[in-house]
């Protein structure tokens, strides 16, 4: 990732005027009413418009993509199967976990960085873009590694740590909110 000519200092809403010692070394500052900042229309008017393979989603395209797949890779056999089932319906997006969440140490944990590799086989033999859940920072680094998309699930979607690695990857990121969650 390339480093910026320039630098976004983000303050608190309680923040309203830019301080004196910033002054002289800022190129321009807004005041908003929320600690949406970043996401606010104030600061950047346009629709976001991300690339996704050789495609792209929301700007001022009415583009949709299908993202698709098992909950988890459980074996060559069914992610080989659901790729087929993929190409055959024009879906380009394969979604599947490596890393499950469960309550029960002694219940299917996922493949890990095994069921990473199949995905990325799966990538080459059939075409397919890759998303895959970064669950927490024990594998944050591989999941950035193997994916074209990173999802951070409803569980992990306070880890700020993760937040932080699924941001600075460079790579289109699915954060899947949970029930009742808020923009804050």
């Amino acid at each position: 990732m390339e480093k910026p000519d320039y630098f976004v200092l983000i303050t608190n809403h309680g923040v309203q005027e830019l301080p004196v010692s910033l002054q002289e070394i800022a190129l321009d500052h807004w005041i908003f009413p929320t600690d949406m900042q970043l996401s606010s229309r104030q600061y950047i008017p346009d629709t976001h418009r991300i690339t996704i393979g050789d495609t792209y989603i929301g700007g001022d395209g009415k583009n949709q993509l299908m993202i698709a797949g098992p909950c988890a890779v459980e074996s060559r056999e069914q992610i080989e199967e659901s790729c087929q089932m993929l190409v055959e319906q024009g879906i380009r997006v394969l979604r599947a976990g490596c890393y499950k969440p469960r309550t029960s140490p002694y219940t299917f944990r996922g493949l890990g960085e095994d069921g990473l590799k199949l995905l990325a086989e799966m990538r080459e033999k059939y075409g397919l873009l890759i998303a895959t859940e970064m669950r927490d920072a024990t594998h944050a680094d591989k999941v950035v590694e193997y994916a074209d998309i990173v999802q951070v699930g409803t569980k992990a979607m306070y880890d700020h740590g993760l937040l932080t690695a699924a941001g600075q990857s460079g790579k289109p990121v699915i954060l899947k909110r949970g029930f009742g969650s808020t923009l804050q």
